[in-house]
């Protein structure tokens, strides 16, 4: 039986616990390295937030903020401390926002934490990452 779910498993409900935790590890979609531990994420459900595409297009200039190609993501698992995660990499702050990648193979972003907010929820995002 193949314990691998597809990116994008948001819709899947068997990831998540009774008590709103991931069921499974949380892994890097390309490399497969251990991004987060399974029971220790809480599912966020419905919370759209607009995050830079993986694979910028080559042909445009991404120096300015609205170059920058975007797709909105709802369904996140978060952690308030930035020490649960096991490989992951934060950018420098910009406009407010740290954001995610795998710390091995540095593809990114796969999450996002604003800087700005009081809660300091750190968000993967359940179509950016695979469960193992």
């Amino acid at each position: 039986m193949n314990q691998e779910s597809d990116v994008g498993s948001n819709n899947n409900h068997s990831e998540i616990s009774e008590e709103g935790k991931n069921v499974r590890s949380v892994t890097c979609a390309k490399c497969g390295s251990l991004v987060l531990r399974s029971g220790i994420g809480t599912y966020l459900k419905d919370f759209p937030f607009d995050l830079p595409l993986m694979y910028q297009k080559r042909d445009k200039k991404v120096d300015e903020v609205d170059q920058i190609e975007t797709e909105k993501l709802s369904d996140w698992w978060f952690v308030t401390d930035m020490f649960a995660f096991e490989n992951v990499g934060f950018t420098h702050s910009f406009n407010g926002r740290k954001f995610l990648a795998c710390a091995d193979c540095e593809v990114g972003p796969i999450g996002v934490v604003d800087t700005l907010d009081a809660t300091s929820r750190y968000l993967i995002s359940l179509e950016r990452i695979l469960h193992k």
